[in-house]
């Protein structure tokens, strides 16, 4: 039983809240079955346009001294200032392009996507300012985001949320904020399942590039659905 008034258990899929007409995607920057979907929804943005709504989550651990001793993989931990454990599967730097994707998000909701697709070519790139630039966003803001406190409460909260909905696969995609269901990195693939959650949305008519999705093998609960991920995933 779970009791949605209790904040603890807010943010389980059964005490979300329905949002129609959106997509949750959780990725690590540097995963390139991550990198894919988020490549792939760049026609898909452009096909929905406001008909869609797309937020970004990462998948990542921010652990205390006790949690942090309890974590089965060091390796991808490293010790901040603050005295807190940052731990991605690829290293440091991907915590660090974590952060700043996460704050170009919170920087520019309506055009962090830009600085993600910018930044997707290349992420390990050490010059993402011009991506910044691409994507209209102050490169002095975003920096200072991503080194303070502010990048560091951002991904704390996705580390929260991954582990609450049990998120560990890098692509995984929560539609309309209640329902995880896999989908190939494909615009095709995620057109359709998004279609098939969202039925009569206009731009549903048309056919983008790629395959099809597969017949939905619908969610897990509250992970992902069993079987391997259409076109891979970083992760497990």
């Amino acid at each position: 039983l779970v009791d949605c008034a209790d904040p603890d258990c807010k943010e389980t899929l059964i005490c979300r809240k329905e949002v129609p007409k959106s997509l949750d995607l959780f990725v690590m920057s540097f995963c390139p079955y991550g990198l894919k979907a988020e490549q792939g929804l760049k026609e898909v943005v452009a096909n929905f346009g406001a008909n869609m709504k797309v937020k970004l989550h990462f998948i990542t651990s921010v652990l205390g001294e006790k949690d942090y001793q309890d974590f089965p993989r060091k390796q991808w931990c490293e010790k901040y200032p603050d005295g807190n454990y940052y731990c991605s599967m690829h290293g440091k730097e991907e915590t660090e392009e974590n952060i700043r994707q996460i704050c170009a998000q919170a920087l520019a909701p309506k055009t962090f996507m830009d600085f993600v697709w910018c930044r997707a070519d290349n992420p390990r790139d050490p010059d993402w300012k011009k991506c910044a630039t691409t994507a209209k966003i102050d490169p002095v803001k975003l920096e200072a985001c991503q080194t303070g406190d502010q990048g560091k409460k951002l991904i704390k909260a996705d580390s929260d949320l991954t582990t609450v909905l049990n998120i560990h696969g890098s692509p995984t995609y929560l539609w309309n904020n209640k329902k995880i269901e896999r989908a190939a990195p494909d615009p095709e693939a995620i057109k359709t399942v998004f279609c098939a959650q969202n039925t009569g949305t206009p731009g549903c008519e048309k056919t983008l590039s790629g395959p099809p999705a597969p017949p939905p093998g619908g969610p897990g609960g509250p992970g992902a659905p069993k079987g391997p991920p259409p076109g891979g995933a970083c992760g497990g």
